[in-house]
């Protein structure tokens, strides 16, 4: 269940470049339980075959970066807005809960998730939750690689957790990474193309193994369904390199549109 709000176009300046295209924005509202929760959809210019997503709306660096790219390259940006908090809160039945917005998009990672953030794990809830996941991605237009927008703090998750974790290093499948760069900042992607690329443009990236752990994120449901898909990670803050690292995948979408032409 959902209304949709319309919002007026709102011009966001890059500090570097006059935008070439302002934001059309469209908030919908869908209602989790009896709480209201809100994804917006902002269109840069006509174009639809660059397209970003946000689900955690804690981390704002991730966001103006893609804005400052979209306004000059075009495209759209997906993501959830839920008062700058990481977890999504509903009540449902008289009882709330909390959940990882990037921990919804399977059952068995809906389920463990719930049990992490609130102790317990209601079937209502949960068919609640997978009602969310379904509307956050009837949002996300078809594209050829979805861009996923993420932040970490520094020394907290980085390329190292996958090369030093026991439970991350199985979901490895390749790994490069490059000392001259932050280790805060890497991408992780389900497709090999661009893992390629990255690797030789020597930023640090990993290739998501196709049998990674089913934690319900969305890199694993796409890399289940071999869809291709890149997490830019950087740490907060850091919004010019995670506007250099957003901007080197688009420039890769924009080479393979060509080719298919």
């Amino acid at each position: 269940m959902f209304k949709l709000v319309w919002l007026l176009a709102i011009p966001m300046l890059s500090q570097a470049n006059t935008p070439k295209y302002t934001a059309k924005e469209k908030v919908y509202h869908y209602i989790l339980g009896s709480t209201q929760v809100a994804v917006q959809v902002s269109q840069f210019g006509d174009r639809k075959n660059v397209v970003m997503l946000n689900l955690h709306d804690d981390e704002i660096t991730s966001v103006e970066a893609a804005r400052n790219v979209l306004e000059q390259s075009g495209g759209i940006l997906v993501n959830i807005n839920n008062n700058y908090e990481r977890l999504v809160s509903f009540t449902l039945r008289g009882k709330t809960y909390q959940f990882d917005p990037n921990r919804m998009f399977s059952r068995i990672g809906i389920m463990a998730d719930l049990v992490k953030q609130n102790k317990i794990c209601n079937q209502a809830a949960v068919r609640a939750i997978e009602g969310f996941a379904r509307f956050v991605l009837s949002k996300i237009p078809r594209t050829s690689t979805l861009i996923a927008l993420h932040n970490n703090d520094h020394n907290n998750f980085s390329i190292y957790s996958y090369q030093k974790d026991e439970l991350l290093k199985k979901d490895v499948q390749a790994l490069y990474s490059n000392e001259s760069h932050d280790v805060d900042n890497f991408f992780l992607t389900t497709d090999r193309k661009l893992y390629n690329l990255l690797r030789e443009s020597q930023y640090n990236v990993i290739l998501q193994h196709k049998k990674a752990v089913d934690d319900g994120s969305l890199s694993v449901f796409f890399g289940r369904r071999n869809k291709s898909y890149v997490n830019v990670e950087a740490e907060t803050g850091q919004l010019k390199q995670q506007e250099q690292m957003i901007g080197r995948v688009v420039a890769w979408i924009n080479k393979e549109i060509s080719k298919g032409i």
